[in-house]
């Protein structure tokens, strides 16, 4: 999502159509933050070596995070899915499709130092995966409050970057020692994200817990 905003700003589109049809080759594909489909539409035409689909959906989605306790089955329907269609199947496989939750999301959260480190660094802030990880209320890198930025009057085909200005710092709602539980649960949830780790069947889950309990007595 934050990719493709910042090629929409580099570009200078300000219609959203236009953006979402030179991407896809259609305008009615759905921008989603977290979940991309119609991956393989948008990769044939991206030069290399953007133009691997696999690789997008790993690298640049919360595809991972939200397999990461999925069936290899389910994982690999998932896959194909946001690759070929438009995520539909997918978001109803992985439980993310509930109805009584509003589909387009409102607002999208970033972290006041990451922000100015990207404004300096290449001039335009983006969106962090690690920051989007439902749960996480702090950055995994620096451990500071994310700050939460709406999307206002954002359509279901637009992509968008942060706010130029930055986010003013929000006081924590908790303690130093509070703090360093919320950032070390960050951490590991930021961890989910690379896909290193091995992808075990459901009757495999519980042993492996069993495992890591014993170690830790």
């Amino acid at each position: 999502f934050g990719w493709l905003g910042r090629h929409r700003h580099y570009l200078g589109l300000p219609g959203t159509a236009r953006h979402t049809e030179l991407l896809f080759g259609t305008r009615s594909a759905v921008a989603s933050p977290c979940l991309q489909g119609r991956l393989g539409d948008l990769c044939g035409r991206l030069p290399p070596p953007s133009d691997n689909p696999s690789r997008l959906l790993s690298d640049h989605s919360l595809f991972h995070y939200f397999t990461a306790f999925q069936t290899s089955s389910t994982i690999k329907m998932a896959k194909h899915d946001l690759i070929e269609d438009g995520g539909a199947k997918a978001f109803m496989k992985l439980g993310l499709a509930a109805f009584c939750v509003s589909a387009r999301q409102t607002a999208l959260r970033v972290c006041p130092e990451c922000h100015r480190h990207q404004s300096c660094a290449v001039g335009i802030p983006t969106w962090l995966r690690s920051h989007q990880l439902p749960g996480s209320l702090v950055c995994s890198v620096h451990g500071l409050p994310l700050v939460t930025i709406p999307l206002r009057e954002r359509g279901r085909h637009e992509f968008l970057c942060p706010p130029m200005d930055a986010p003013a710092q929000t006081p924590p709602a908790w303690n130093e020692g509070q703090r360093k539980i919320l950032w070390e649960i960050a951490c590991r949830q930021a961890s989910l994200l690379d896909g290193t780790d091995r992808i075990r069947e459901l009757h495999e889950w519980l042993p492996h817990y069993r495992e890591l309990l014993a170690s830790r007595a």
